[in-house]
């Protein structure tokens, strides 16, 4: 009788240094895969269009997102990280529809908007430093708007 307790107590010792891998394996958290959002873009919609409406369709566009991206940035990082995206994304266009010289004009504002917008994405900012990226948008905004008004770029735009 003793030697089937010590096997049971043998057999149960073994069993508990195996373990149960099938059963951690079904009850752990899997990760989940990222889903990548598709972008879709309209066929042809630019050849329809005249270069000025769609100009001024990005010019408006980027300014609400600049603006969005001003006044949360830092309070919501995948908000922010849109923002940016769609900021970027609006300049770039607009920069399409402008002849080269003002292009390359557009394009320092482009570079600068660039690196704030790396440094809002590592997301480990202070508030100071918030802040500072917060005014440092602001005033090129403000060139941008005064710069690359629709009105006063009419000459600079591509002809149709």
């Amino acid at each position: 009788m003793r030697k089937f307790f010590s096997v049971i107590i043998l057999i149960f010792f073994l069993s508990q240094l195996v373990g149960c891998e099938a059963v951690m394996r079904k009850f752990t958290r899997k990760r989940k895969k990222k889903t990548i959002r598709p972008t879709f873009y309209q066929e042809g919609m630019a050849e329809t269009r005249p270069h000025v409406e769609l100009y001024m369709l990005h010019y408006t566009y980027w300014k609400t997102w600049h603006e969005e991206l001003a006044a949360g940035a830092g309070k919501n990082a995948k908000r922010d990280r849109l923002a940016c995206s769609e900021m970027m994304g609006n300049l770039s266009d607009m920069k399409k529809h402008l002849v080269e010289e003002k292009a390359k004009e557009l394009d320092q504002y482009i570079k600068v908007i660039d690196g704030i917008t790396k440094e809002l994405q590592k997301g480990n900012s202070t508030s100071i430093r918030l802040g500072f990226l917060r005014q440092k948008l602001d005033k090129i905004k403000g060139r941008i708007m005064r710069k690359f008004y629709y009105k006063k770029v009419r000459d600079y735009i591509i002809p149709d």
